[in-house]
């Protein structure tokens, strides 16, 4: 899921990443907006996340060949097969930012994944700019010398700046002294303010950098939404704690560095069919934001397509079906845009419809948005079939892989599920998702490629 358009980065349950981009056209969504309203604004004491971007366990050997049993040649749809692949990637590897190690192994066992049902298996990468490979440090110098760790904010100015270190608490205006900063390396507490806001109030009373400390012992990741006037770290519990140890004792000075912004690589999956034709494409995301397992956001898309992927090859389905995972949707979409443009002319008019699938495993109901002549058979099928969805337009600030094709003037269809709290966040986790509703969405989307080659659909 990718949210656009906001400032709002700060949040203690969100590790500082923005889940109040989450925006809605129905009650439903404005009603979790409000509690994310407030979570975001509020000291909460929710954990701290540290991003993890190396997998901590080594996948599991493909589901085709390892672990799915009687269940491989089966013609129905299996939930519990696609739960199989929301653990590989949520548990089994865990995080996966876009560029990171981590995307990279995920995009293995999927590459795996489409080569056991016998698709042609492409993996098509592209660069970006990327924060991962920022580095950024701390070093007090005065009264001694100590290296403490430190992780550049997304957005962060480059820069090296050194001079003494002022405590401002928690960045409010009036935390500040009123002479202001004067260049100095203010000192925030994490808490009550927005990141942005706090780095904004550091510049404007004259830091040269500013420096945020968890309210917890460990270390933490923020984004600061929008291109930052000073160098801005953040810093664990402890070692700010530690500095404020110190400044008790006397004055203390620190010299803090951010590098510039590197290029990372991520890639998409694609598996086609033996002759390379795709009449339609169904896709989703398979990245998470740094901090989150993703098992909602977007494991449960991933492992839709999967299943969607197995169950068309058991079939043997008429046509000519491909299946697209994309990286660095987190980022802005990027790996569907990239895809969409590497489309030449003659596979553009080929392509028919293009299936999203992003957050279907946690959630009160479906929503099926996107281009009205899939959209209509879309929830046609699904009332057939006895699955309560409805159509919606594309809510404000919210936005999917199926976008970049909208936006390319290619028919594309979302299927995703409301409301999840706890998207983007720690707690996104596999033991939430449901493999009844991602069987759903794999009868659904069945459902309408049956109709596409049937003509049903202009």
């Amino acid at each position: 899921m990718r949210f656009a358009g906001s400032n709002v980065p700060g949040s203690q349950m969100t590790a500082g990443h923005d889940v109040l981009r989450y925006l809605g056209h129905t009650k439903l969504l404005v009603l979790t907006l409000a509690a994310l309203v407030l979570a975001a604004c509020g000291d909460d004491g929710s954990p701290s996340a540290t991003p993890t971007l190396e997998p901590t366990r080594t996948a599991p050997a493909p589901t085709a060949t390892a672990s799915a049993g009687s269940f491989i040649d089966s013609v129905e749809p299996s939930g519990d097969l696609a739960f199989e692949h929301v653990e590989a990637l949520s548990v089994d590897i865990g995080p996966r930012p876009a560029g990171s190690e981590a995307e990279a192994e995920a995009a293995r066992y999927i590459a795996d994944q489409l080569t056991g049902y016998g698709y042609v298996v492409e993996e098509q990468t592209f660069e970006f700019a990327s924060e991962l490979s920022r580095e950024a440090s701390l070093e007090v110098t005065v009264p001694e010398r100590q290296e403490l760790a430190a992780v550049a904010f997304t957005g962060s100015a480059a820069g090296r700046v050194e001079g003494e270190v002022v405590f401002a608490g928690l960045g409010r205006p009036q935390d500040f002294p009123p002479e202001g900063l004067q260049g100095s390396i203010a000192l925030l507490r994490r808490g009550e303010l927005y990141f942005a806001d706090k780095a904004r109030n550091a510049a404007e009373a004259g830091a040269g950098a500013a420096v945020i400390f968890n309210s917890d012992a460990g270390p933490f990741g923020g984004d600061l939404a929008s291109e930052g006037a000073i160098p801005v770290v953040s810093m664990s519990g402890d070692d700010g704690e530690r500095l404020l140890s110190l400044l008790e004792q006397g004055p203390v000075e620190v010299p803090v560095e951010v590098g510039p912004t590197g290029v990372s690589t991520s890639r998409n999956v694609i598996g086609r069919p033996a002759n390379g034709r795709c009449e339609t494409i169904s896709g989703g995301h398979f990245d998470s934001v740094p901090q989150a397992p993703g098992a909602s956001d977007n494991a449960s898309g991933t492992a839709t397509v999967l299943e969607l992927a197995r169950t068309v090859a058991a079939r043997d389905l008429p046509g000519d079906h491909c299946f697209v995972l994309f990286g660095a949707e987190e980022l802005g979409l990027l790996g569907s845009q990239h895809f969409v443009q590497s489309l030449d002319e003659a596979e553009r008019q080929e392509l028919r419809a293009m299936l999203n699938f992003d957050m279907t495993g946690v959630g009160e109901s479906w929503l099926i948005i996107g281009s009205p002549e899939l959209v209509t058979p879309a929830v046609e099928g699904a009332t057939e079939a006895g699955i309560e969805a409805g159509r919606s337009d594309q809510p404000a600030g919210l936005g999917s892989d199926h976008m970049s094709f909208i936006d390319a003037g290619l028919p594309a269809v979302w299927f995703f599920r409301i409301t999840d709290n706890l998207l983007h966040t720690p707690q996104d986790t596999a033991d939430r998702v449901q493999p009844d509703q991602m069987e759903e969405a794999v009868t659904m989307a069945l459902l309408l490629l049956e109709e596409l080659e049937e003509g049903v659909v202009p």
